[in-house]
C-alpha cells in the first residue's frame, strides 16, 4: 500500500513537471541565452555619436564596455538584462535588452558648466548674482 502510495505521488509530480516545463524551460532559456548585443549611442539633441560613453550590464557587474570614435558599442547580454549608459555631462539611461540591436540617445544633464552656481555666504546664487554682489561691496581703505 505505502509503494502504491509512493508510486501515485511520483507519478503525479511528473505529470506536474512534465506540463509546466515548457513555459519555465522557455523561461530560463530566454533569461540565460546571452546574445551581443550592438548598436549607437548618440547626442538627443544634435545626433551626433557620443565617442567614449561607458555602457555596462546592471545585472553583470564585471560586464562592461566603451563606445568607438563612431558612437558604437558591443557587449553580452541576455534577454531581459538592463544596459546603462554614461557620459559626462549626460543624463545616464538605463534600458532593458530586446533584441540584438539597440541604439541609444543620451539627453545633456540639466546642470551645465556655464550655469553653475556658486555658494556665497551660505545663500546659494548663480554667476551674474555673485558679481553683482561683489561689486556692491565696500572696499576696506
Amino acid at each position: 500500500m505505502k509503494t502504491l502510495k509512493a508510486l501515485f505521488a511520483g507519478l503525479l509530480v511528473a505529470i506536474l513537471l512534465a506540463t509546466a516545463a515548457p513555459e519555465v524551460r522557455a523561461s530560463l532559456d530566454s533569461r540565460s541565452a546571452e546574445i551581443t548585443v550592438s548598436g549607437t549611442v548618440t547626442d538627443a539633441d544634435s545626433g551626433d555619436p557620443i565617442v567614449a560613453a561607458f555602457v555596462r550590464n546592471v545585472n553583470s557587474q564585471d560586464v562592461g564596455t566603451v563606445t568607438d570614435a563612431a558612437g558604437r558599442y558591443s557587449i553580452k547580454a541576455a534577454v531581459g538584462d538592463r544596459l546603462e549608459f554614461s557620459y559626462l555631462g549626460y543624463d545616464p539611461e538605463t534600458v532593458e535588452v530586446k533584441g540584438a540591436v539597440l541604439d541609444v540617445k543620451l539627453q545633456a544633464a540639466q546642470a551645465q558648466l556655464d550655469e553653475s552656481r556658486h555658494e556665497q555666504g551660505g545663500i546659494c546664487t548663480d554667476a551674474t548674482q555673485l558679481r553683482r554682489h561683489r561689486r556692491r561691496r565696500v572696499r576696506p581703505h
